[in-house]
């Protein structure tokens, strides 16, 4: 997801839109960020190849607009990765550290 801020910033809005809808060979499903993006902004539920032709076809002052937010909606996925630890699938303890007791900041 900090990827896209820079996609956006080094090319263009179209163009990340229209890389992180693609399906390409990567590890993380890209396709999907731009999904949970446009539900955070519309409340729709759009396949990401619906949502690049949706931008795709915007006029330059809605485009705009959508960038903005598009963009917010990226920093508030950022922040919300950001608030929680994410676990393995595979770890099926649910065993806390001295830090998650809040003991290590004593």
């Amino acid at each position: 997801i900090s990827s896209f801020g820079a996609a956006v910033t080094m090319g263009s809005f179209r163009a990340a839109v229209a890389f992180f809808a693609a399906d390409g060979e990567s590890d993380v499903e890209r396709s999907k960020l731009i999904c949970i993006m446009y539900y955070i902004i519309t409340n729709e539920e759009k396949t990401a190849q619906e949502v690049a032709q949706k931008i795709l076809s915007l006029s330059s002052a809605d485009e705009a607009k959508m960038k903005e937010d598009f963009i917010n909606a990226s920093i508030a996925i950022k922040l919300a990765l950001n608030a929680f630890r994410l676990k393995d699938k595979k770890d099926k303890s649910n065993k806390k550290t001295a830090s998650d007791k809040g003991e290590g900041d004593k």
